[in-house]
């Protein structure tokens, strides 16, 4: 898994923590919520940068690089 399917599947989770509400998720990360679309929405046609991705990891807490990984298994074992 590359780095853009790694920052794709962290902002699934932080939209699903967000209530499946993308104007929330988006007020929450500091970024537009129709770039927000563009990047998790049905048809998505963007990738999330690398500059906004450093500024999601500052407003989530996260380490620097972090969501270039893939994110931790959910409980039960799956993962996104």
């Amino acid at each position: 898994m590359d780095a853009k399917e790694c920052r794709k599947r962290w902002l699934l989770i932080f939209f699903d923590e967000a209530g499946g509400v993308r104007n929330i998720l988006a007020k929450q990360l500091g970024i537009a919520a129709p770039y927000l679309s563009q990047i998790i929405g049905e048809h998505p046609s963007r990738d999330l940068g690398d500059k906004v991705a450093r500024r999601v990891e500052q407003k989530k807490g996260l380490q620097r690089g972090a969501l270039d990984h893939p994110p931790p298994k959910r409980k039960g074992g799956a993962g996104y």
